[in-house]
């Protein structure tokens, strides 16, 4: 558990939020022009961070194991930013990863506190 959600701080949040969804989608709502440099370094690490997540799940139903965890609600707001439409599509590759993301979408949690556009 320790180990996801040091990876989450030191790179998901970094490359998947700021340097997807920030860049991507909240910038330009803002009229703010994106960095095309950020974005393409976050794009090159975004499939070795969910590579990573998809590794440590070791078919699991849950990040850490066969219980939702810390780990799980650390990492699931990152990902609800991260799923921008070409998010999405790399989420998708991983199969594991991907019903982690439906299962966790659905915890009335996570509904509660979607943030509203």
């Amino acid at each position: 558990m320790n180990q996801i959600i040091s990876i989450a701080d030191g790179y998901i949040y970094s490359n998947l939020v700021w340097g997807m969804y920030v860049e991507l989608v909240s910038k330009p709502l803002r009229g703010e022009p994106s960095d095309e440099a950020r974005v393409a370094i976050a794009r090159s690490k975004a499939p070795v961070c969910l590579e990573a997540l998809a590794d440590l799940m070791n078919d699991e139903p849950w990040l850490a194991g066969d219980a939702l965890t810390l780990a799980d609600l650390h990492v699931a707001p990152m990902m609800d930013y991260f799923l921008v439409p070409e998010g999405r599509e790399l989420l998708e590759q991983h199969t594991g990863l991907s019903a982690w993301w439906q299962r966790i979408a659905e915890c009335p949690s996570m509904q509660y506190t979607k943030p509203t556009k």
